[in-house]
Formats: C-alpha cells, structure tokens, sequence
C-alpha cells in the first residue's frame, strides 16, 4: 500500500505541474509573453510541416548526403521546440529573458536557412519562417535590437536564396528579383509595422511600465507588496512571503504582518486613498514573522493609480538591525571624539611611517618581478631597496648548492654593501658550519642577533670578517618555495641596534619575495637550457640532413656520419658497427686509425656494446647503454679494454654510449662513442641523459642513411649483376672456344661475388676434373687434379645435393684442405655450386676465399646463375665437338674412297690408308698388315 500511495503521490505531482504552470500563464502572463509561449507550438506544426514537404525517405532525395542532412537538421529542429517548451514551463524567468530572446532568434534564424536551403526551391513558402523571430523581436526589443534582427534575417535569407540558385537549380535574374525583393520587403515591413503598432498602444505601455516598476522591485534590499484601497494585499514579493508565510485571498496588510484586526495607527493609506496623495509617506511598526518573532519595520507607502481605481505600493524594510546600530554609532562617536584629538599626531606619523615601508617595499617588489633574467646584478639593486626598509647597511643573498668539491652549502647568489673582499671570503658557507645562517636555513625560521662581533655569542661563522667591516647586528631569513628551504637572505646593521617585530615580518616577506625571484630565474635558466638544447638538436638534424643525404657510397655516409657524432657529442672516438654474420662486426670508426685492430666484433649481449642491440622485453628493437665508469663494469671485455687504454690518446676507457640503429624488422647495428672530452681533455663528469637523447637522435638518422645506403649499393650490384650476366651471356653464346669461354665466366663471376681462388670443375667417370682455375700458385699442376666423388671432398655434397654448399671454415671440416698436394692452404672458406643442364650435374664451379665465413646466400644465389651458364659453355663445346668429329670423319672416308678408287698400287693403297686413319685418330705413327696366305 505504501508503494502504491507514492507511486500515486508522484503521478499526480507528475500532471500537476504542467497544470499549475498553464494556470500560472493563463493568469499572469503578459501579451508579449503569451506570444513568446505561443511561437513554440507553431515551431511543432512547422516541424510536422517539414516533415510532410520532404517525406523524409529516400524517394524525394537522390542524394543520400542531402537526405542525411534533412534527417539531422529535422531533429535538431524537434529536440531544440522541446527544450524551449521544457523551459517555459519550469524555467519561465529564463524562458522570457532577453538573452533567452535573442538566442531564440539567432537558432530560429539559423535552423530555418538550413530547412530553405534543403528544400532546394528559392520559392518555397518555408521562407515566411522567418516571420516567427522578426516577431518575437518586435514584441519584446527596442527599436535598434529590431533594426539588427531584421538585418540577421534578411542577410540569412539572401545567402541562403543566393546559394540555392547557385547550388541547385539556377535562376533567371528577373525571377530572382520577383521571388527574393517581395519577400525580403514584406519582412521589413512586418517588423516596423508590427514594432510602431504594439510600441503606441495602452497595452504595450503598461506592460514597459509594469516591466520597469518590477525591475525597481527586484533591485530593492527591501521587500515590496501591493495594497488596494480597502487595506488587502494585492501582491506580496517572495521573500516576505517565505518570512511572513503564503498570503490568503482578501487577507489585509495589518492582519498579515502585524496579526491586528484593525489598521496601524497612523497608517499613511486611509489618507492617502481619500486625499489622493501625491507623495511617499511612511510609518515604523511592530511586525510579527511567522515564527512569532517580533521585529521594527519601516513601510514606505508610494501611491499608483490607474483607471480601475487607486493602488499603494508598500516597500516595507527590517530596521531592527538598523536602529541597534544607530544605537551603537552613537555611543562609538562620542569615544571617538573623545580620543581624536589626542591620537591623532601619533597615528598619522605610524600612518606615514608604514607607508614609506609599504612604498619601498612595493617598489623593490616591482624591480624583481622586471629583473633582467640574463644580468644577476639587478639582484643587488633589490637588496639595496630591501636595505633601505629595514635600516640595513649590508644584505646577503645565498641560495643551496654545492662548491666544486661537491660539498653541499649556501652560495653567495648576490650582496649588497659589501666589499670585494669580503664577497669572495663568504662565496659559500658550508651545511656543517656552526652558523646562525644555517641554522635559519635548517630550522626554516628567522634567527637575530644582537652583536655578531662579541665573541661569546654562538653560531658566528663569519665574525672576523663582520668585526673588520665594522659591522653588528643581523638578522637572517631563510627563503621556502612549496615548503622546502632554498636559500637564506641576512641583513647586517654597523651598529647595535635590535630588528623590532615589524622589521622581521618586513624582512621574512623580502625573504619569501626573494624566493620567488630566485625560483623564477632558475625557470627561467632551464627553459633557456632547454631551449638551447632543442635549438642545438635542431641544428644537429639539419646538419645530419645535409651531410648524409644524397646517394654515396655507405663507407662514406658511415664516416660522415661517425666524424659528426664525434664533434657534436665532444667524443675521442666513435665508430658503428653491423650486424653480419652473426656478429656485429666494426666496419668504421673515427678518431682512430682506420686498420686498427679491425676484427673487433660482438656478438648479441656481448659486451656494453653488444647488449645495445638486444631487444627489451616485450620489444622489437635494442636499447641504448649509457655507462660513465666502463673500466670498472663486469660486461666488457678486458682485452679489448686494454687495447683502447693502449691506443687512444687519454689512455683512458671510462665514458660510453651505444645505441642500437633500426630499420622496419628490427635492429641491425651499433653506433658508439667512447670517452667525453673536455678541452682537449678527458672529461670527469662524462655523457649525461641529454646526450643519450641527442645520441639516440643522431643513431636514427645515421641509420636511415645507412638503409638509403644500402638500398642504393643493392641496386646498383643488381644492375652490375645483368650487366654481369649479359657479358656471360654473350661470352657462351659468341665463342665455341671452351677455355676462353670459361675464363670470361671466371672473370664476370669474380666482378659480382669476390673470390681469392676459384675453379670449373667437369664431372667424369673418376670424379671432378678442373678445367679452368683462378687465383692459384701453380694453376697447370691444379687443372691436373681429380676429386672422387669421396665424403672427404664437400664436392661430393654438392652432387648429391644438386645445390650450392657454403663452408665457413673448411678446414675444421676437410682437413685435405691444409695438405699443399690439393692446392688450398690459402682457403678458409668455400663456396661450391652446381653446374646442371637438364636436371643432370655435369660439373661445379669453386669459389674460395682467405677469409673464414665469407659467403652467404645472396653470393650462392648469383654464383648459382653463373653455374647455369657455364654448364651451357660446356655443353654448346661438347655438342660442337662431336659435331665436328662426325664432320671430320665423312670428309675423310670420302676423301679416302675417292682416291682407293683411282689406284692399283697395293703399296699406294695402304700409304693413303694409314695416313688418313692418322688424321682421324690423332697419333703419330701407325701401320697396314696384309695377311698372305702361303
């Protein structure tokens, strides 16, 4: 049942507010007002209206970017009528306010081009929409507000015909004129028109008197209310109604503020009504609140008249307030004059005095808040004026900090009344002094002293100096910025003379404006450092851009790139390093010979530098190492530590930076700089976090140019490469001269993949035959070697495996490669590929190097297709060979039989026999025997 009773309680609240509100608007509302209320359901009809022109759906638009537009535009429109209409009835003051008015003709104005221009017809009747905020401006503004009105109307109305025509269907400039002229005058005309009509009638000025009269009302501290003739209350403000309660209908003035039943002796309204006054009168009474509290109050009566018959309006004010503190001033004068005369001398000389300080004080304030940032010497000028306030002769200002040695004190930032002398005798005071200084800096409090030059007092640091200098008092003041100490500020006096309490607030407030001063320029050094910085990354980048751009070799973009990190970054050396064969191997350096210890290499996690190309967790790319103290870290390795004790200059390997350099898949290399310089000497504070920034910069464009680098040299070895091939190309198919054909293959093969031996090997019966060889000592005795097809020779995997085999070290793995019989002492690593034609190995082509781990796939893949050709050069030469033995052996039994038939000679016969069987075969001697049966 309780639930049933709230939900109901609250039904019902539900449908009585919107009919109290009509009631209330009914009731009380004026013309222009009902007219403002009125607009917004004509805004629902006129939504229905646009609904009905469009249709809303995908048939009157071929445009969906137009039919989205409408679609918007129409709820916008629908959800801006019901915030109006929400706030007439719970907002109505803010509804019927001016500011409310003008923002409902700017969105009216506004909405309605939007729904004219979508309509896409300069002739649409929707332009009489307009009509609606020209009227609620001539209902409710000023002539000149109506003037601006019409002229936002008329311009919203002329762009948006004028882009129509322009956008959608175009007019002829007389239509243009009929349509756009007729309207935008009947707009003019409707604004004067209805603005002079409502301005000259009754209705309307009693309305702007009534509106005037409220507006006196509300700016009144007093409350008002409304009395006709027969003492009832006509209007009772709202305060006096939440003090005095809800009036009643036909209640009386007297009845409801003083509980009387008749009216209040001499009530000014009985005269005021039969006479018909012309003047305010008023009367004090004893009114009642609706506690029953009783308090005076003043009714100040002012008459109204009008054509129904005469009104008092009452403006009634509590004076109980008012009459105590009458009471009370005047008790408080006659104290006042009784001590005027004898404080007045005494207070204007305090009065003046104060002033001074205060005017001293604000202009030394004033000079630090102009204080040159770049010129500290302004600060004496702050603490002369600080001097001057407080009677001082000297002032010193220090700040925390730290000496060279590193030990931590108070710095002499700026002093005032000070000798030379005496300015570097006091530049720093250490913490561990026993001082009254730095006691106020630890303590956070002010300390004093009367006579700094008697020996008996305590905490004197600097009391012989105070003595030379003819100097006694002082007071210190230490300086806080966000609750922490940061330096002190100590005024000195050449005589003994204590600081009274006001000179210590005095002083402790120049302290805390000291602070902030103080604060201000060290702001002010790290945004100019900071400044610096980015200006000096700035001109690293640009100077990076020029001298790494263009297309050069990458051994030079690298040494550019080393001999710039290496002068920005102040280094002794640098040098970059790339990932190859699974190593990061050295490939240049400055700063250092180039063919100094040139095989020094990492592998991953290797050492500083080979940890930075190790991802972090969770990444893809390496870390920079920063490291100021490398001689004493456990990750380097000591031979390699001392051999650059050993060369460089400094004899030193203490500073380091290494930072990875990227590409799209992920590190592949290493730039590093060693040792910070300081004036041609090594330096003991090192590389700091803003140098590994700047660093880390430079690594990124070092490694960008290198990419471009290597993308170009890729090109440029694929365009050798064809070019290369063409040679061989042309090489087998121009000569059938099988040694000449096989060295220019030899030839073009070593101008793409480098090789320091190399050899053709044919495949017979008995195993591999070389037929042409480069590189070797004795190349005759090498093209007499034969290689079974034996597991002891990688020649034989090749065959089996009919594709290129690479060896890094062969001799760990064929150790026939050390014995001088088979030629290869020199050889360290090995690269054999398959010469096949039509699926069948016919032979291998033998690359050799001096260097361990030289080859790689990308030298197998190009050593491959010379393979291919020379397998043709063999086979176009076998092919050529048999050829012309089947020729040769034709001619000659031709050339036999031919000459067989013209002799008779037995003798004859067997000479021309066994010559030509000579020919054919090759040999030097031979014979005929005929057989003679005896």
């Amino acid at each position: 049942m309780v639930h049933k009773a709230y939900w109901g309680n609250s039904f019902t609240e539900l449908i009585g507010a919107p009919m109290r509100a009509i009631q209330a608007y009914v009731s009380t509302t004026r013309r222009g007002e009902r007219l403002a209320t009125l607009a917004i359901p004509i805004r629902l009809l006129l939504v229905y209206g646009v609904v009905v022109r469009f249709g809303i759906n995908r048939a009157d638009f071929g445009n969906p970017v137009l039919l989205s537009a409408v679609r918007i535009s129409v709820l916008f429109f629908f959800v801006y009528v019901l915030l109006l209409g929400y706030m007439r009835l719970y907002y109505a003051e803010i509804f019927f306010s001016d500011r409310s008015k003008w923002l409902q003709i700017i969105l009216d104005t506004l909405v309605f081009s939007v729904l004219l221009f979508l309509t896409q017809n300069a002739k649409s009747d929707l332009s009489f929409m307009y009509l609606i905020p020209l009227a609620i401006a001539a209902d409710h503004l000023d002539f000149f507000p109506n003037v601006l009105a019409l002229i936002l109307v008329s311009a919203a109305f002329t762009s948006t015909t004028y882009v129509i025509t322009s956008v959608f269907v175009p007019y002829p400039e007389l239509l243009f004129l009929k349509v756009w002229a007729p309207r935008l005058s009947a707009f003019g005309s409707f604004t004067v028109g209805y603005w002079v009509l409502w301005r000259l009638s009754p209705a309307r000025s009693l309305d702007r008197t009534r509106d005037h009269l409220l507006r006196a009302f509300r700016e009144l501290v007093s409350e008002p209310y409304l009395v006709g003739e027969d003492y009832r209350l006509l209007w009772v403000s709202p305060r006096l109604q939440s003090r005095h309660g809800e009036s009643l209908s036909g209640q009386t003035c007297f009845d409801y503020f003083t509980g009387r039943l008749t009216s209040c002796s001499g009530c000014p309204l009985e005269s005021l009504f039969e006479v018909a006054l012309r003047h305010k009168a008023s009367i004090t009474i004893n009114a009642r609140d609706v506690s029953g509290e009783e308090y005076q109050a003043e009714c100040t009566v002012s008459p109204i008249s009008n054509t129904t018959g005469a009104r008092a309006a009452v403006i009634i004010t509590d004076v109980t307030a008012r009459k105590q503190l009458d009471r009370e001033l005047e008790a408080y004068a006659v104290r006042v004059d009784d001590l005027a005369d004898a404080q007045v001398s005494g207070l204007v000389k305090q009065i003046q005095q104060i002033n001074d300080q205060l005017t001293g004080f604000l202009e030394a304030a004033m000079l630090s808040t102009v204080v040159d940032q770049q010129d500290e010497e302004a600060l004496d000028a702050i603490l002369a004026q600080f001097a001057q306030q407080v009677g001082s002769s000297a002032v010193i200002l220090r700040a925390y900090g730290k000496n060279e040695a590193g030990q931590p004190g108070l710095v002499l930032r700026a002093a005032y009344g000070l000798s030379e002398r005496r300015r570097s005798a006091v530049a720093f005071l250490p913490l561990s002094a026993n001082s009254l200084v730095v006691k106020c800096f630890k303590s956070g409090r002010s300390q004093a002293c009367l006579d700094v030059q008697d020996r008996s007092q305590l905490g004197i640091y600097f009391g012989d100096l105070a003595r030379q200098d003819g100097q006694y008092s002082m007071a210190s003041f230490p300086l806080t910025m966000h609750g922490e100490p940061v330096g002190t500020c100590t005024f000195y006096r050449t005589k003994v003379l204590p600081f009274t309490p006001d000179q210590m607030a005095s002083g402790q407030a120049m302290a805390s404006l000291l602070a902030v001063t103080l604060d201000n320029l060290q702001q002010y050094r790290r945004q100019e450092q900071r400044a610096q910085e980015r200006q000096a990354w700035l001109d690293i980048l640009h100077e990076l851009s020029i001298s790494l751009g263009g297309y050069e070799p990458l051994e030079s973009i690298m040494r550019r790139g080393l001999e710039l990190a290496k002068r920005r970054l102040q280094a002794e050396t640098a040098a970059v390093f790339l990932w190859e064969g699974g190593k990061l191997r050295r490939k240049a350096v400055a700063g250092l010979p180039d063919n100094w210890f040139p095989e020094e290499s990492y592998d991953s996690g290797e050492g500083l530098t080979g940890r930075a190309i190790v991802p972090a967790v969770g990444q893809s790319y390496g870390q920079a190492i920063f490291c100021n103290s490398v001689g004493e870290s456990s990750d380097v390795l000591q031979p390699y530590v001392e051999k650059y004790r050993d060369t460089l200059p400094s004899g030193e390997l203490k500073h380091l930076i290494a930072v990875p350099l990227n590409d799209r898949e992920g590190s592949f290399g290493v730039l590093r700089v060693i040792n910070r310089l300081k004036g041609g000497k090594l330096s003991n504070n090192g590389f700091a976090q803003p140098d590994v920034d700047l660093f880390g910069i430079m690594a990124t464009q070092v490694a960008m140019a290198i990419e471009n680098a290597r993308l170009f040299e890729a090109e440029k070895e694929r365009r050798e490469l064809a070019e290369r091939l063409t040679r061989a190309s042309v090489a087998v198919s121009s000569s059938l001269q099988l040694d000449l054909v096989l060295e220019q293959v030899l030839d073009q093969l070593g101008a793409v993949v480098p090789y320091d031996s190399a050899s053709v090997q044919i495949l017979r019966s008995d195993g591999f035959h070389i037929v042409a060889c480069r590189g070797f000592d004795d190349p005759e005795r090498v093209k007499r070697l034969v290689f079974p097809l034996d597991p002891i020779f990688p020649n034989t995997r090749v065959f089996h495996r009919k594709d290129a085999h690479i060896i890094d070290e062969v001799r760990c793995e064929y150790p026939h490669f050390a014995d001088p019989r088979w030629g290869g002492t020199h050889i360290r690593s090995w690269l054999g590929v398959p010469m096949r034609y039509h699926g069948d190995t016919i032979g291998m082509i033998a690359l050799d190097s001096r260097t361990p781990a030289f080859y790689h796939r990308d030298h197998a893949s190009i050593a491959r297709v010379f393979a291919t050709q020379a397998a043709i050069a063999l086979t176009n030469a076998k092919l050529f060979g048999e050829v012309g033995w089947q020729a040769l052996r034709s001619r000659l039994m031709f050339e036999v039989a031919r000459r067989l038939s013209s002799l008779i000679d037995i003798q004859s016969l067997a000479d021309i026999v066994v010559q030509s069987a000579l020919s054919v075969v090759e040999a030097g001697e031979g014979s005929v025997l005929h057989y003679l049966d005896l």
